[in-house]
Formats: structure tokens, sequence, C-alpha cells
């Protein structure tokens, strides 16, 4: 193998499949990032595929170049993208190498810079997962992104409860709904599809495949293709291929958690009230469950937090108030989760009991949710 690549494209390229690699996996392959030149994809041109997995999650870049000749090659990939990120960004071009004779050591070269990385078989490292998709949807690169943005956080960690540890999207007609929750809270986010879609799909996404798809979607506006089989989710980008297995398991029943009235509502300021909730987790964080007190009386609404050891804070809020006197109680650190996620000037909450999940929505955004379960006052 013999090729000339653009420095900044091969770094490009690096930094969109290195993070799929694992470096703690029991097999050494799988630490590294399978560099395989060959001609397609680039009418006239040949192509660098790049690879990297941990079985979970395969990511894939590709990149035009200048072929002397073809090859394949594993190599480590902190490694090659800690140089390649570290070369001079005065030289425009990178020579990668493998001599004849010594198909394990991959020769890079950029202006006064040569290094030689140790490599692994190609023929080791796993092949791409084989997706038979069941359905196929198209979604702008601005939606994918605000499924993370607005939904990542809510993703529960506790791996007994499987099946939570992703985002669960549902394609039907025109639209997309994307739903994360850990038990404690709930996001929904309905986004509209590039294209509808003729047939209904559905699928539980994995955290980092969703991280990853953020990552890889960043400065794209072409729309992305999801590809849904039985047991993989595939992502397709212009230059980049993500494959995700897909988390088994029957997702719960979300729209019974969602309010359908609110007897209580607050309209406040989005930046206001998310000031006042980090001036609060100041008290509450030392308590065992952090929490604040959302009182409604005389048309204020006023939040509290009190701790024995640290002391007490109250935040008075203005806005616009409708309903009877009111108090309930919720963990500070879901809210300010919620209000950094949206981008609206205020944010309408609606309470129907003490008891009961409340409702947080931005006003001006319809198709975003978010709903926290009471703690006890």
């Amino acid at each position: 193998m013999k090729v000339q690549v653009s420095r900044q494209a091969l770094l490009d390229g690096v930094a969109k499949v290195h993070r799929a690699a694992d470096p703690k996996a029991r097999q050494p392959i799988l630490a590294n990032v399978l560099m395989e030149v060959k001609w397609g994809f680039y009418e006239k041109h040949a192509v660098l595929a790049l690879t990297a997995t941990d079985f979970e999650v395969c990511v894939q870049a590709r990149l035009a170049v200048d072929m002397e000749r073809p090859g394949r090659i594993t190599v480590n990939a902190k490694a090659l993208h800690s140089i390649v990120k570290a070369l001079s960004k005065k030289q425009e071009t990178v020579t990668l190498e493998i001599e004849d004779g010594d198909e394990l050591w991959l020769t890079l070269r950029c202006g006064r810079t040569t290094a030689r990385l140790a490599g692994m078989p190609a023929d080791e490292f796993p092949g791409l997962p084989r997706v038979e998709a069941k359905g196929t949807i198209e979604l702008s690169s601005e939606g994918l992104r605000e499924i993370a943005v607005k939904l990542l956080h809510a993703v529960s960690t506790d791996e007994t409860r499987y099946v939570l540890n992703g985002i669960y999207l549902k394609a039907e007609g025109k639209n997309l709904t994307a739903v994360a929750t850990d038990g404690h809270r709930l996001a929904v986010l309905t986004t509209p599809l590039s294209r509808p879609t003729s047939m209904p799909v559905s699928g539980v996404v994995k955290r980092q495949a969703i991280h990853e798809a953020y990552r890889l979607s960043k400065g794209n506006s072409v729309p992305v293709k999801v590809a849904f089989a039985w047991n993989h989710i595939h992502f397709q980008f212009p230059d980049a291929t993500l494959y995700s297995r897909a988390i088994e398991g029957q997702f719960p029943n979300y729209e019974q958690v969602i309010p359908e009235r609110s007897d209580v509502v607050a309209t406040l300021n989005r930046k206001d009230a998310l000031d006042s909730l980090k001036r609060l987790r100041v008290i509450s964080k030392g308590q065992r469950t952090p929490m604040v007190t959302w009182s409604l009386s005389n048309g204020f609404l006023s939040l509290k937090t009190e701790d024995t050891e640290t002391g007490s804070m109250e935040e008075t809020l203005e806005g616009h108030h409708d309903g009877n006197e009111f108090t309930i109680g919720l963990n500070p650190n879901y809210l300010c989760d919620a209000f950094e996620a949206m981008d609206t000037v205020e944010v309408q909450a609606g309470f129907t009991d003490k008891l009961a999940p409340g409702l947080f929505e931005p006003v001006g955004d319809n198709g975003y949710q978010y709903i926290v379960m009471p703690m006890r006052v």
C-alpha cells in the first residue's frame, strides 16, 4: 500500500473513527483501526476506508486518496490519531506506505516527519455488520443533533434496566419520535422526517451510537439515512457510516406517563429559572437526593431548598401563573438538564398535584416535552 492523502482529510477521518476502538478489549485487534485502500465510493478516485469497532458500535470513514498501490493494515487507533493530530499544519500532504515484505509496519511521512507504526494483520479485523433493513428513513442532520442534545442526558445508566440504556426511535408518517428515560424523568422529542416513511419502523439505539452519530453529523447539512434492521441500526452519512447493535427488549409505554392536563400552569423565563436552579443546587447538593420545593402562592412562584448542614436558599421567579396554591418537590439536576437543552426564551411548567409528574415544555416549540417525577415534600 502506498497513497498520498490530504493531512486535514486524514485527521478528520481518523477523528471520526478512533473513539469506536476499544483499547481495553480482550482482543487486541479491537484497539486498532483498519486502513484499507481500494477503488470505489468516489468516482475516478481511490478511497482510504478507516474502520474501528468494539463489536457494539462500528464507524467507518472514507476519504479520497492518490493511490500508487492498494493494501490494508490495522494500527493502534489512539496512536494514529495522536500522531496525525500533532503533524505540522504547514504540510498539506501525508504519505502512507506499507513496504513490500513488511506488512506489519505502516510508514507515515509528512514534511520532515517520518513515523513507523506497528500493525496487525487486516485479516484478523472483524468484518462490517450485514444490515438487512426492515425499513429506512431520512432525517435532517439538524434533527439528529437535536435528538442528541435534548435526550441523551435522560438516558439511564442502570445496566440492570438495559432497554433504557438507549434512545427509542419510532418513525411513522412524516415524523420521528425520540424518547429517553431513566425512570425518574422522561424526554420526548418529535421532529419531522426529510421524507415521509411508507411503513412504521422503530428501535432502541445505544447511547454511545447516538454520541458518535452526533459527532459525525457536525458540519453536515445533508439528510442522514437511518436503516433499521432486526439487530442493528445503520446511520449513513456522506463520507462515513455508523453501525450500532440495537438494544433488544420492549421499551416502556412512555405515553401513559405524559400528563393529559395541567391544573396549575406557570410560564417562566427559561434563563432566569435555570440560573435560579443552579444557585439552589449549591445548597441541595449536600442532600442525599437533591430536591427543590416549588410553591405557587398569591400569584408568585418560589423555589426553595434546605440542608441541615449547609443551610437554605429561596428564589422567587417572575412570570405568568394560573391555578390554586400548590407545592411540589423536584430534582433540580433534572430541570437544569432540561432547561439547558431548550433554546426558547420561555418555558411552561404544568402540574396536576404533588404526587403527579411535572410537565415542562418550551414555549413556541411543540415538539419537545420533559416530564419529571415528583419527590416527597
